[in-house]
Parts: C-alpha cells; structure tokens; sequence
C-alpha cells in the first residue's frame, strides 16, 4: 500500500472518531440540577442516539468504505434537510459529514485503484 493510499486509509477514520465524539459532546446539556438523577442519565443516553448513529456508520465504513462513504452522505443530507432552518447548525453537523462521505470515497477509490494496478 503507497504511502498516499495509507494516509488516506487513516484520515476518514480518524476524522470520523473526533465527529463522534464532537456529537456526542452534545448529549453533555443533558445534565440539569433541577432533574434526578436518573432522568439525567436517562436524557444523556438518549441524546447520544445521534453520536451512536455515527459511530455505527464509522464502524461499517471501517470495513466497507464505500458503505461509510455512501451512509455519511446520506447522514449529511439528512440532516441538512431537517435542519434547514439553522444554517450554522448544518455548517457544524453537515459539512463535517459530507466531508467524511467524501474522505471515504478517496479511500475506497484509492485502495480500489491499488488493488488492480497489480
């Protein structure tokens, strides 16, 4: 594997960790004062339900870069559409998403192109 294939291996992965967490840091206004306990953690688990949806698409394009690839996109459109109202939120969610669709195209195009230069 060529040096820029290896790179490109590695970014959308490790680009899709720091999206993950970056998500999931959300979840973290689920922790009020006036709340018991256990409906804090109650509302921090389920406000991490966007950040697992993340993950889970990380750990397929792990294996499958075209399926994180295509799934991220989907995410990223997704959420572009719901949130149409709130430019800045899809600038923060969205476009990090669509870079990471993109990000792992490059891998898959490159690992693909690789594989039957041979």
């Amino acid at each position: 594997m060529s040096t820029t294939t290896k790179i490109f291996y590695w970014i959308p992965r490790i680009t899709g960790i720091l999206m993950t967490l970056f998500i999931g840091m959300f979840a973290l206004d689920a922790f009020d004062p006036r709340l018991t306990i256990i409906r804090q953690i109650l509302n921090f688990i389920i406000q991490l339900v966007p950040a697992y949806i993340v993950l889970i698409t990380l750990i397929i394009g792990w294996k499958w870069d075209l399926a994180g690839c295509l799934i991220y996109l989907v995410l990223s459109l997704f959420y572009a559409g719901t949130a149409y109202r709130h430019p800045l939120w899809i600038l923060a969610i969205s476009s990090p998403l669509l870079l990471l669709s993109i990000l792992f195209f490059i891998s898959w195009y490159l690992r693909k192109k690789e594989k039957y230069k041979t």
